[in-house]
């Protein structure tokens, strides 16, 4: 027996009326690269027709990630080769990398203040702080600082 690095992906119906063990075959697509993980998202995720069954998405082994749109690959057996290649992936990716992006600039602008600790004689801890621009105070404030571990 020879090995095949060859890699497809087979979409099989589920036939409740016949007694074969068998399911038949629905739809098959060759792909280039070997999957290292398939995924198969929620049907109906997405608005319209076109994608009411999902989308299959499958990080391959050349470190690519590939989408298919199975109602496609099912209506259209001939054309089932086609993937969506890295048409719909910049989608999936560019919002939660720019929410990442966003969130670590506005802490990077938030974190200027100037902070040093001193622990004294007798377990007493000092703590000094600079105060946050546009923070006003009236002579006799307190704050309170909630520190479970120093507690």
């Amino acid at each position: 027996m020879l090995f095949s690095a060859s890699a497809n992906i087979e979409i099989f119906g589920l036939d409740f009326q016949s007694d074969s063990p068998d399911l038949p075959l629905l739809a098959s697509a060759p792909s280039a690269d070997r999957f290292n993980r398939l995924s198969w998202s929620r049907p109906g995720a997405t608005d319209g027709d076109s994608f009411s069954l999902g989308l299959l998405a499958g990080g391959l082994s050349d470190g690519s990630v590939a989408v298919w749109n199975p109602l496609s690959m099912i209506r259209y057996p001939d054309q089932a080769a086609q993937r969506l290649q890295h048409v719909l992936t910049w989608m999936y990716l560019a919002i939660p990398i720019l929410l990442y992006a966003g969130e670590r600039i506005f802490w990077a602008l938030r974190s200027h203040g100037f902070t040093t600790v001193a622990v004294y004689p007798g377990n007493v801890i000092a703590i000094h702080m600079t105060k946050p621009d546009g923070f006003t105070y009236k002579s006799g404030q307190y704050i309170y600082v909630n520190c479970g571990e120093v507690s």
